[in-house]
C-alpha cells in the first residue's frame, strides 16, 4: 500500500514535467481525489516507517542484550559448577589421603584391627624372643635377625608400622620396618621388613626383607629392592604392588653376575628374572652400574612409622570395637612427663573415662621407667613396679595389707586390713608415685585405694595383677 502510493506521486510529477516541456497545456492532468497524495502524507508515512524501524531495532537490541545476559548467566553457572566440582574433588582427595594415613580408606572400616594378627605376632616376637620351633604366619627374616641381635626395648621404639594404600585401590596395606643409616652414604633410609595386604578381611604376606635383601620406599606404590649374593652378584629391582596379582610386579631389573672367572657382566630386563640369557647385557663399567644404584637410592623416601611398642594387644573389645586395654594413654602420659604442657595433658586426659580418678601403670616399659623418679621399694622379692598417676589435686593414695575376698557375683576383690596401712602419699594433678611391689602369680599382696576430689574407693586386685599384655589402665570411682 505504501509502495503503491509512492509510485503514483512519481508518475504525477513526471507527467507534469513532460507536458510543460512540450509547450502544451500547462495545466496538470486531473488525478482522481481518492488517489491524490500530498507532501504531508508522504512525510507522515516516512515518519511511521522510521518509527517502526526504530522500534524493530530497539527490539533487536533488547533481544541481543537478553541473549548476552543469558549467555553470561549460563557461563557463570558453568563456572560455579566447575568450582564446586573442584572443591568436592579436593575435599574427597584430602579425605582419602587422611583416611589412608590413619589406616581407614573406607569410612567405618578399622584396618588396624584387620591387620591385628600381623601386629600381634610382631609385638609378641619382640617381647618374647624368636622361637625356632614355632611356626609363624607373618615373621620376616629381617625381624628375626633384629630380635636375635638387638635389645628388646630398643626394638619396641625403633620397629614401626604404617597402614597406607600403596596401590591406590581404596584398601590400605600394612608396612613394618625401621629407619637406619645407609652403610655407604650414612643417609637415613626407611627399610621395609614386610608388606602385608588383605584378601577380603584376611591379611597375607606380600614380601619380606632382611639384611642382605633390603626394600625401601620409592613412592607412588613402588619399592626399591637391593640384594647381594656375594662379590659378583648384586641386584636392583624397581617394583609396584598389584593387588590382583597379590605380589609386587617388576618394572626395572638390573643385576650383575659372573660370566667367566673374574669377568663380571651387567644386565637389565623388566621381567625381574635373574638370568643372563633372559636379559640384555649392558656395555657399562662397575662404576656406571653403581651410579645407577645410587640414583635409585637418592629417590628413596622416608616413611613415618608408628612405634610397635605403642600397639595394644587387645584380648577383649568393647561394643564399639575399641580395645578394652589400650596403652596409648600411657605413651601420651610419657609425652606429658617429658614436656608438661597443657596441650600434652589434654591429649593424655582425653583418653580417660568421665569417672576416672587415677591412672595405673604396671611394669611399664623401660623408656618410661627412665622418666619417672626413683620408686619407693615396698619389698625385695621382685622388681614388679606400679606407677600411680594422679588425675586431680590433693589425691591421697594408700597401699594397704589385706587379703583376697570375693563378692556375691564371684568377682575377686581385696579386703584391706584396717590396721595394715603400708604406704601413704599425697599427689597433685599430674604427679606420680612409683612403687616397687611383689605381684605373685598375678595376685598382689597389697592393694591400692585413693581419695581425691575426683572420687574415691577400693579397687579390684585384678587391676594390679600384671596379667594383662598391656601395662596401663584408668581406675574409676565406680570400681570396687
Amino acid at each position: 500500500m505504501k509502495k503503491r502510493a509512492l509510485s503514483k506521486v512519481i508518475c504525477a510529477v513526471t507527467i507534469s514535467s513532460l507536458l510543460s516541456a512540450c509547450g502544451g497545456n500547462t495545466e496538470a492532468a486531473a488525478i482522481p481525489e481518492d488517489n491524490a497524495v500530498t507532501e504531508s502524507s508522504v512525510q507522515e508515512q516516512q515518519t511511521m516507517d522510521a518509527a517502526e524501524a526504530a522500534e524493530g531495532q530497539a527490539e533487536a537490541d533488547s533481544q541481543e542484550k537478553d541473549d548476552d545476559k543469558s549467555a553470561a548467566d549460563s557461563q557463570k553457572n558453568a563456572d560455579d559448577q566447575t568450582e564446586t566440582a573442584e572443591r568436592e574433588e579436593t575435599a574427597d582427595k584430602t579425605a582419602s589421603e587422611e583416611a589412608s594415613i590413619n589406616g581407614s580408606s573406607d569410612a567405618g572400616t578399622d584396618y588396624i584391627s584387620l591387620y591385628a594378627p600381623v601386629l600381634k605376632e610382631t609385638l609378641e616376637v619382640i617381647n618374647e624372643g624368636y622361637d625356632y620351633e614355632k611356626e609363624y604366619r607373618f615373621m620376616s627374616d629381617g625381624l628375626m635377625e633384629k630380635v636375635n641381635y638387638e635389645d628388646k626395648q630398643v626394638l619396641l621404639k625403633d620397629i614401626g608400622y604404617l597402614v597406607e594404600d600403596i596401590d591406590s585401590d581404596g584398601v590400605p596395606e600394612l608396612l613394618i620396618g625401621y629407619d637406619d643409616q645407609d652403610y655407604d652414604t650414612l643417609a637415613v633410609q626407611s627399610y621395609i621388613l614386610g608388606v602385608y595386604a588383605l584378601d577380603e578381611k584376611e591379611p597375607y604376606s606380600v614380601l619380606y626383607g632382611w639384611a642382605r635383601n633390603t626394600y625401601r620406599w620409592l613412592g607412588n606404590g613402588h619399592v626399591l629392592n637391593l640384594g647381594s649374593g656375594g662379590a659378583a652378584v648384586t641386584i636392583l629391582a624397581d617394583s609396584h604392588f598389584d593387588h590382583n596379582e597379590k605380589s609386587f610386579v617388576c618394572d626395572d631389573f638390573y643385576f650383575s653376575d659372573e660370566k667367566e672367572v673374574g669377568d663380571i657382566g651387567y644386565f637389565h630386563n623388566t621381567s625381574g628374572i635373574f638370568d643372563m640369557d633372559q636379559a640384555e647385557e649392558l656395555p657399562i663399567t662397575s662404576d656406571q652400574f653403581w651410579k645407577i644404584i645410587e640414583g635409585y637410592e637418592r629417590e628413596c623416601k622416608l616413611l613415618t612409622w608408628t612405634p610397635i611398642g605403642t600397639y595394644a594387644i587387645a584380648d577383649e573389645y568393647n561394643e564399639d570395637g575399641t580395645p578394652v586395654h589400650d596403652d596409648s594413654a600411657m605413651y601420651l602420659f610419657a609425652d606429658y612427663y617429658r614436656a608438661p604442657t597443657d596441650e600434652n595433658w589434654k591429649a593424655f586426659i582425653g583418653k580417660a573415662p568421665k569417672d576416672a580418678v587415677l591412672f595405673i601403670i604396671t611394669n611399664p616399659p623401660e623408656e618410661l621407667n627412665d622418666l619417672v623418679k626413683a620408686p619407693v621399694t615396698i619389698d625385695k622379692m621382685t622388681d614388679d613396679m606400679v606407677i600411680a598417676v594422679s588425675l586431680a589435686d590433693d589425691t591421697k593414695i594408700f597401699l594397704e595389707t589385706g587379703e583376697v575376698a570375693f563378692n556375691d557375683a564371684g568377682s575377686m576383690r581385696w579386703d584391706p586390713d584396717p590396721a595394715g596401712k603400708l604406704y601413704k602419699t599425697y599427689l597433685d594433678k599430674g604427679e606420680t608415685s612409683c612403687i616397687k611391689i611383689t605381684l605373685p602369680e598375678g595376685v598382689p599382696n597389697r592393694c591400692l585405694s585413693i581419695s581425691s576430689s575426683a572420687g574415691d574407693g577400693m579397687f579390684l586386685v585384678g587391676t594390679l595383677s600384671g596379667e594383662w599384655s598391656q601395662h596401663s589402665t584408668f581406675i574409676t570411682s565406680s570400681s570396687e
